[in-house]
């Protein structure tokens, strides 16, 4: 018994991303963006939308989310970041006239998007959504997985 309740609790963790993308395809509509801050989130959403071959990690990259990692990007400079292969050539993937984003900045695309997805741990801070006129209209939680359909008028 001890053995059914330790492998119940190991299925149960993790991200259901199959899940999180199939509820968010029955809702998008064209036009929508789906922002996924961290690597994890947004090779998984990728990987469930687009399919295996959705891009490369080395191609499209965010910049960094945490302080530390922001001022070594900025002591190393464009030359260097290019180097070492820091930066990618941009920040988004094509997914059936939407969008899919890395990364905590905002971009001038969501300037233009009435309707944005946010994939992550639940804990993203996009001070910037409000500052947009976006409300938070349905969330929903996918094990440790959660997304947030945020709109405006």
């Amino acid at each position: 018994m001890a053995a059914t309740l330790w492998n119940n609790e190991i299925r149960s963790k993790g991200q259901d991303f199959p899940s999180a993308v199939a509820w968010m395809q029955e809702d998008a509509e064209p036009g929508d963006v789906i922002i996924a801050p961290h690597h994890t989130y947004f090779w998984g959403v990728s990987r469930y939308w687009i399919g295996p071959r959705w891009g490369s990690v080395m191609e499209v990259q965010g910049w960094p989310g945490s302080e530390r990692w922001e001022q070594i990007y900025e002591q190393l400079g464009a030359t260097w970041r290019e180097r070492l292969r820091l930066e990618g050539k941009t920040r988004s993937v094509a997914a059936n006239g939407r969008e899919i984003f890395i990364g905590h900045r905002k971009h001038s695309r969501f300037e233009e998007a009435n309707r944005i997805w946010i994939v992550g741990d639940g804990s993203e801070e996009l001070d910037w959504l409000p500052e947009l006129g976006f409300e938070e209209e349905r969330h929903r939680d996918f094990r440790d997985l959660s997304v947030r359909l945020y709109t405006r008028d």
